[in-house]
């Protein structure tokens, strides 16, 4: 069984459309004409070739600027994951406007012109986004197709017509032909209007799927078909868009190169994507050392403790806003209750270079600060069952006027939570009690 995610019908122009694209999650076999939805790229203010403060000036934003905005808050370990995708999109785009602009024939009519121009799409390209568990990939993935279509959506689940999520297939005969039907399929409701086509861990998939997703980002192929018992059905591939995860394929090697930079501070794109493909090409796997070679490799770093301790303050935020004049006026949390409780007493971190301490300290290109590089060993996932999360989203003792402030005591270990009030600008507050909180 492949899963996948295809939306309904309109566009999304109200938060009840929203709410109703949330809900239309199918599975292959209800797939009908109701649950395609049509949302058309957006236009965009570019300044690609201006400097940052030309472009506050401008009021107009470079491709990176772009899809930082549309991801939400970038971190710094997916800040070269996001370079790479962005030259990438630049250099299609480029070629995109090419294609149409030598389309434009001056003895065509203005209206039939319009319609050719929009026809001609560059070839297929693909994206692999590879890391570690939890450094998001997933999330990535989702906005990243949400930009390219012009649809910035908040809640990575509401996707439109133009993108189809693939995920985790077995193998088999039965199991490719599966999945490249449902891909034809897909682009030939997307003919002359381009998608995007997400694969979750590539590396689950058939290998004669990959083998044909190679052939067609390396520009050898251009359509995609499948046979059924009556006819033949082909799809063309030109503006199509793979964007694909894998936290198998390259993980060890981002690892190896941070260990053998002695950390981040020496790292370079060109040196680690080399060295991913090296770990395919070692693997002995013909159809995927194709896959990346020809796609376009985004690392996804490690996550480290101001990493996830980024992430717990925005979610704290998110909260804050959703419950804000219901539960509390004001919801503030100490930057030392926010690091605490993504801390190695909540959170599992190791030490990669464990057992490696006499080989740095011999290693003279190799700062000692570096050499106590950690990293969570589940990403983002280990702040989904947070217990100050929780503690919060859980509080009902407050109330709309009420302030609610929790600081942390370092000597004793405890959340010290404190409701307060306001009145003429002064704040009193008239309830405290502390709590020791443990994480799941």
């Amino acid at each position: 069984m492949i899963g996948f995610i295809k939306m309904g019908e309109g566009s999304l122009n109200s938060t009840t459309d929203v709410q109703n694209c949330k809900e239309d999650c199918i599975k292959p076999h209800e797939v009908s004409e109701r649950h395609i939805c049509h949302l058309d790229r957006h236009p965009t203010t570019r300044c690609d070739d201006t400097t940052n403060s030309e472009r506050n000036l401008l009021g107009c934003w470079s491709t990176e600027d772009y899809l930082r905005q549309t991801i939400g808050t970038s971190l710094p370990p997916q800040n070269m994951a996001l370079k790479i995708i962005a030259e990438r999109i630049d250099t299609w785009e480029l070629l995109l406007q090419a294609s149409t602009t030598s389309s434009v024939d001056s003895s065509v009519d203005p209206v039939d012109q319009d319609a050719s121009s929009q026809s001609i799409l560059p070839p297929a390209i693909g994206f692999l986004l590879v890391g570690p568990e939890g450094v998001g990939k997933m999330h990535i993935a989702r906005q990243l197709a949400h930009y390219l279509l012009g649809v910035h959506c908040s809640d990575g689940a509401t996707l439109s017509r133009g993108i189809l999520e693939v995920f985790v297939a077995p193998r088999g005969e039965r199991a490719h032909y599966s999945a490249k039907k449902l891909i034809v399929n897909h682009m030939r409701s997307r003919e002359g209007l381009g998608s995007v086509i997400i694969i979750h861990h590539i590396e689950l998939m058939p290998e004669p799927l990959v083998a044909d997703i190679s052939f067609i980002i390396s520009g050898k192929n251009h359509s995609l078909t499948y046979q059924t018992p009556n006819k033949h059905v082909e799809a063309s591939c030109n503006g199509t868009v793979f964007i694909m995860t894998s936290r198998r394929w390259g993980t060890r090697s981002i690892f190896q190169i941070i260990k053998q930079n002695g950390g981040l501070s020496r790292l370079r794109s060109e040196s680690l994507i080399n060295t991913i493909r090296g770990e395919v090409d070692d693997a002995r796997l013909d159809y995927l050392s194709k896959l990346v070679i020809h796609a376009t490799l985004a690392p996804v770093l490690p996550f480290q403790q101001e990493d996830l301790s980024s992430i717990l303050h925005g979610s704290v935020q998110t909260v804050n806003l959703k419950y804000q004049g219901i539960r509390w006026k004001r919801l503030e949390v100490s930057l030392a209750a926010i690091r605490y409780f993504v801390g190695s007493d909540h959170v599992k971190y190791s030490n990669l270079f464990h057992d490696m301490q006499s080989e740095i300290d011999e290693n003279e290109t190799t700062g000692s600060a570096d050499a106590s590089y950690t990293y969570s060993n589940q990403g983002a996932h280990a702040l989904d069952q947070n217990a100050l999360l929780e503690a919060i989203q859980n509080m009902s003792i407050t109330g709309p006027s009420t302030i609610l402030k929790i600081g942390f005591d370092d000597l004793s270990k405890e959340a010290i939570f404190r409701l307060c009030n306001s009145d003429n600008g002064l704040e009193s507050c008239d309830v405290e009690w502390r709590s020791f909180l443990a994480s799941r």
